[in-house]
């Protein structure tokens, strides 16, 4: 429902599509179940969501005004959602969760990674979260075409 959704409102562009958001969003989910990836449990809602929400705000698609504050963007979808399902928490805690999913969303990309580290803004949070981690890894493993890989574990 989500990605369907978000995908159709975007420009065609291969490298948007229903296949390429699940894909990413199985491998980041796939590598969140290695034991050996943290000690503390990682937020699998915020890992999927996070993966199906990845590549919305991309600089090459939507203008500055939209991908400057991806929680403004995001809190009316998952406003509609904490309606719809409101065990799930989405909203709990002044929105605690989907602050983090925007956050994550955010710092998926190499670009923005390299950018922050030109910068020396990439700190202990980029470095220790295993949410951004796994929808990252996902990600990049999908765009070198190695997804593959996930056949090998499956």
């Amino acid at each position: 429902m989500v990605s369907q959704s978000l995908v159709s409102s975007r420009p065609h562009s291969l490298s948007f599509t229903p296949h390429t958001v699940q894909r990413v969003r199985k491998t980041a989910l796939k590598l969140s179940s290695d034991p050996s990836i943290s000690s503390r449990s990682p937020d699998l809602l915020v890992i999927e969501l996070s993966a199906l929400l990845h590549d919305v705000l991309d600089k090459k698609y939507v203008p500055e005004s939209l991908y400057s504050d991806p929680y403004a963007f995001f809190l009316p979808m998952f406003e509609e959602l904490d309606t719809k399902h409101p065990s799930v928490g989405l909203l709990a805690e002044d929105g605690k969760r989907v602050r983090f999913i925007a956050e994550v969303v955010t710092n998926v990309s190499w670009s923005t990674e390299k950018k922050l580290r030109q910068e020396g803004k990439w700190g202990a949070w980029h470095d220790g979260c295993v949410e951004l981690h796994c929808v990252q890894d996902a990600d990049r493993l999908d765009a070198i075409g190695a997804f593959g890989t996930y056949a090998i574990w499956g």
